[in-house]
């Protein structure tokens, strides 16, 4: 059955230290976003994601990402994604996303398309919200050109 949505933005991650830029970014964009276009969701692991995504236009995946760029950045990745250029400071999930999303593509839930910002943190940072705050411009650009690119009128 179709969903009222056409993308889903999910927020990967806890309430813990790095772990936690998924879903303040996500809750963030949420709250200063009004297209009824999008729904929005909080996901603790990614063995979560191949039930999240199915019956989608369209999925957006925010995660951190471990990098020595610094902190704030955006990565975007469009599937399929190589697990050498994306690391996710989740991997005490035991799945990982590109795993998840793998399982998706094999099980034909995932949407055409599939994309990934990646946040970039450190293990070290304690508090996500100045990656947050400083990916911001960034995420809420990649948002309204994936929103363009899916729905150009």
């Amino acid at each position: 059955m179709p969903k009222k949505h056409d993308v889903r933005v999910i927020g990967i991650g806890s309430h813990h230290g790095p772990d936690a830029t998924g879903w303040l970014a996500c809750e963030t964009l949420q709250a200063q976003t009004t297209s009824t276009r999008v729904d929005w969701h909080l996901c603790r692991t990614p063995a979560q994601l191949p039930e999240l995504v199915v019956d989608y236009k369209a999925v957006v995946i925010l995660d951190a990402v471990l990098s020595d760029k610094p902190m704030g950045q955006v990565l975007t990745f469009v599937w399929p994604v190589q697990q050498e250029g994306y690391q996710s400071p989740c991997s005490s999930h035991g799945l990982s996303v590109i795993d998840a999303l793998q399982l998706a593509s094999a099980l034909e839930q995932l949407p055409i398309h599939t994309y990934i910002l990646g946040i970039t943190t450190n293990r070290q940072q304690q508090d996500a919200a100045p990656a947050v705050k400083n990916a911001l411009p960034q995420l809420q650009q990649e948002l309204e050109q994936i929103h363009r690119t899916l729905f150009p009128n």
